[in-house]
């Protein structure tokens, strides 16, 4: 037996010149860039059967071999960006097979330039446009303008490497068609460069007023996303609303700060809604919408801010409060400067609300629930309602009470008390009536 063995492993040729015998195929894509061709003296025993290819991408750690039979040649394809290695043994008729031989390695280049999709101008003023674009790999970010096609000007080169670009062209001349191309370079230097594109910049005007804010900027979470809503403010001269973001725990100061979430065209009075996908649950998402006309002018900002979470989720539905309490989620802010949500209300205080507003002053039930939603901004229904019972008007139901506390209790007594002594878990379900809407 080991002789048997002795005579594969010295009859196996090392893989000598292998520079000679490796090729790689031109114009690889990322994943899978190209293939190496092996080549091998046969052996001379008699009793050889054939051989296998062994490679990996760690020197002397190979995965499942190949078998290549009788043949002493053999391309191995699909090979992926990086340094391969490369080793053949021999094996005879009863499956004996020889030691490995000499290692033959191949390093397999990036040549493939990014895949550049979603260009365009957007944000465009009588002096300003933003020029968005995205590539398969992370890259760089550059654009060439001017008047003509042959351009003239050049924006210095981003060497951050991402897949979202976007770059501002500012200082342009009023009423004037521009020309731009975009360039990004991945990390092996490959260049990509898109055709040419145009914009033409808006008129100028003597207006200096920005649009009024959107109305009712909303961030609500949910699993991995985020959904902001909006109204437009009705200026004849609005144009759009652009949104951007942070993570750092701050809200963008200015137009250009933080990334870009998106232009929103739009008409007067109109309510728009995004869904910012793709997100990482855990991470606060801190936007700032600004509307702008025409002419370049851009409002004061309004904020909203928002966690994803699975729980989220999983626990309110898509159209419910970001968070606990009485529609005032936390996970949710607008207008006016960055701040806090307003306090979730504890289940004391709205039951005695509900006590001194409808009984003393003798209102009904519906307006008292209309009281609490104004003091609480604008709330969207739920799926889980908490039941709150008052005397001799029926049942109202409210949602997202906040969890029990000292209060809380105090509350639960005072709501029994109310319903003359009655046990909650004894009510009727035909006593429920008034449903919050």
């Amino acid at each position: 037996m080991e002789r048997i063995r002795d005579k594969l492993a010295r009859a196996l040729p090392t893989l000598v010149g292998v520079a000679a015998f490796l090729a790689l195929l031109q114009g690889p894509t990322p994943g899978f860039a190209g293939e190496a061709t092996l080549s091998w003296d046969p052996s001379t025993v008699p009793d050889v059967a054939g051989y296998k290819v062994y490679f990996g991408t760690s020197s002397g750690v190979y995965g499942t071999p190949i078998d290549a039979g009788v043949q002493t040649t053999y391309t191995v394809a699909g090979l992926a960006i990086s340094t391969h290695y490369f080793a053949v043994t021999a094996y005879n008729t009863v499956g004996e097979e020889s030691t490995f031989s000499n290692e033959a390695t191949k390093t397999i280049a990036d040549s493939a330039p990014p895949v550049m999709t979603a260009l365009s101008a957007s944000g465009i003023t009588s002096t300003e446009a933003t020029i968005t674009w995205t590539t398969n790999e992370a890259a760089t970010s550059q654009v060439e303008y001017g008047t003509a096609p042959t351009y003239g000007a050049t924006t210095d080169t981003q060497t951050t490497l991402v897949t979202t670009h976007e770059v501002t062209l500012s200082q342009l001349s009023p009423e004037t068609t521009y020309h731009y191309r975009v360039m990004s370079q991945d990390a092996s230097g490959n260049l990509a460069v898109s055709a040419d594109q145009i914009f033409v910049t808006a008129s100028p005007s003597q207006d200096q007023s920005p649009p009024a804010d959107v109305q009712g900027f909303r961030a609500s979470a949910g699993d991995g996303e985020i959904v902001l809503s909006w109204t437009t403010p009705n200026d004849p001269d609005f144009a759009g609303v652009r949104i951007r973001v942070r993570t750092d725990g701050t809200f963008p100061q200015s137009h250009n700060d933080g990334a870009l979430v998106g232009d929103f065209s739009g008409g007067p009075a109109e309510t728009g809604t995004f869904h910012h996908a793709s997100l990482q649950n855990g991470i606060t998402y801190s936007y700032a919408a600004f509307s702008y006309d025409a002419h370049g002018n851009y409002s004061h900002t309004v904020y909203a801010s928002a966690t994803p979470t699975v729980s989220n989720a999983a626990d309110s539905p898509a159209d419910g409060p970001a968070s606990g309490g009485f529609g005032c989620g936390s996970t949710s802010i607008s207008g006016g400067a960055a701040g806090t949500a307003p306090p979730t209300l504890d289940l004391f205080l709205l039951v005695f609300a509900a006590w001194w507003l409808g009984l003393r002053r003798k209102r009904t039930l519906t307006t008292v629930i209309g009281s609490i939603r104004s003091a609480c901004g604008s709330v969207s229904r739920s799926s889980r309602p908490s039941v709150c019972l008052t005397p001799r008007v029926g049942v109202g139901i409210f949602h997202g009470l906040a969890a029990p506390s000292c209060s809380s209790r105090l509350g639960l007594l005072l709501l029994r008390w109310m319903c003359g002594g009655k046990p909650l878990l004894r009510i009727r379900p035909a006593a429920l009536q008034a449903r919050y809407a």
